[in-house]
């Protein structure tokens, strides 16, 4: 049992590492820190490498790669930045199976949004693709990719076994979504290495004995060293709960857990050097609105043409923008696009009754062999059908 002792006094603990850590860790490599900015937009459960590739939380944390950028859920996005370390907790929840499975028919096949040709055509599959596969139709003839597209399995060749498979349908969450949400940071003396964590309204994530929650987007640094874990809020109001106890937490407010109990103090922001290349990537991970409202609409559709998804942006459209969504869905197909400082809101002089004009601050920008540009974001046109928002148009 962790005791509850909030002492006061100043944090020594982070200030001791930056001292002692001068000499013996290696320099912060801000140019792969940076690497990452390329990464698309991630779904849930999933984490990021400096070369842009993503897999699952599982698979890249198993190696304890750093730097990486992961996004634990649609509240939280953590930074593991320097030498730090983090896994996964234990946990007795069973691991859902992945197979690969690659495009050998010769040629680009597409893909559905659901088991079937009925489904819309969700893109397409390169010949000679490989992709991750965590789920299969009852009647074994569609394989679900971890992306949530389905491919027809006839026309793919299968690394696994797909009899151990769970067997999904169109409706079925992916696995991507159901997540754990409790890491341990492994200690570490190099005062550069921790972790970055982001939260949105609602987020919140366990690392080692603290749980960190936020009602509001916040952002902390956590790291630790031996047998102590501090966190420090860096900007926002969180919560930080330790062994039932709830500690409310300012930029500039500091906590140190220890098996011997709980310390509370004060931090200079600034000492903490924190890599603003890391902190950069924490901005506008998720736009913290109602997913229902029409600026939450805007913001998925413009999330999901970041992932060349025409189904989810067919979802998120009225009927008469549907073929214009397919459209506008291959338009950064063969690039890393990422939103940028992305943010959007109803212009209410356009706006009246069922209809609405979004107007969105912030860009698109994309990777593609070695050149990087900035795509302008246009006002979009919502109507209201059957009482939900969807667009129907560009409003410039």
């Amino acid at each position: 049992m962790i005791k509850r002792l909030f002492a006061g006094g100043l944090l020594t603990a982070l200030t001791a590492l930056t001292v002692t850590a001068q000499t013996v860790c290696p320099a912060l490599d801000v140019d792969q820190l940076a690497a990452l900015a390329t990464c698309g937009d991630l779904e849930p459960g999933q984490v990021c490498t400096p070369d842009g590739e993503s897999a699952l939380i599982r698979e890249v944390l198993a190696a304890n790669a750093a730097p990486a950028l992961i996004r634990v859920s649609d509240g939280v996005t953590l930074v593991l930045i320097g030498e730090a370390a983090l896994s996964l907790a234990e946990t007795d929840q069973p691991r859902p199976v992945i197979v690969a499975a690659a495009n050998t028919s010769g040629t680009a096949i597409n893909l559905r949004s659901g088991p079937g040709t009925t489904f819309s055509v969700a893109g397409t599959m390169a010949a000679g693709e490989t992709a991750d596969v965590d789920g299969i139709s009852a009647d074994g003839a569609w394989l679900r990719r971890a992306d949530g597209a389905w491919v027809f399995a006839s026309l793919v060749t299968v690394e696994g076994e797909t009899d151990s498979l769970s067997i999904v349908d169109a409706d079925t969450p992916l696995t991507a979504e159901t997540v754990e949400t409790t890491f341990t940071l492994e200690a570490s003396s190099c005062a550069e290495s921790g972790v970055l964590v982001g939260l949105n309204a609602g987020g919140e994530v366990t690392l080692n004995w603290i749980t960190i929650r936020a009602e509001a987007e916040a952002q902390a640094f956590a790291q630790a060293d031996g047998a102590a874990l501090t966190l420090v809020a860096t900007s926002g109001d969180l919560t930080a709960i330790v062994d039932g106890a709830d500690a409310l937490l300012s930029a500039g407010d500091a906590l140190t857990v220890t098996t011997d109990g709980v310390e509370r103090g004060s931090f200079e922001i600034d000492a903490l050097a924190l890599p603003p290349e890391g902190l950069a990537l924490l901005q506008g991970s998720a736009q913290a609105v109602d997913s229902e409202s029409p600026e939450g609409v805007v913001y998925q559709y413009l999330e999901a043409r970041t992932r060349a998804s025409a189904a989810d942006m067919q979802a998120l459209s009225c009927s008469a923008w549907d073929t214009q969504a397919v459209t506008q869905s291959q338009s950064f197909r063969a690039m890393n696009a990422t939103l940028q400082d992305v943010s959007c809101s109803v212009s209410a002089a356009e706006s009246s009754g069922d209809q609405a004009v979004v107007v969105c601050e912030g860009v698109i920008r994309t990777a593609y062999s070695g050149q990087t540009r900035d795509w302008p974001i246009k006002d979009y046109a919502l109507v209201q059908e059957d009482g939900v928002w969807r667009i129907c148009g560009e409003a410039n």
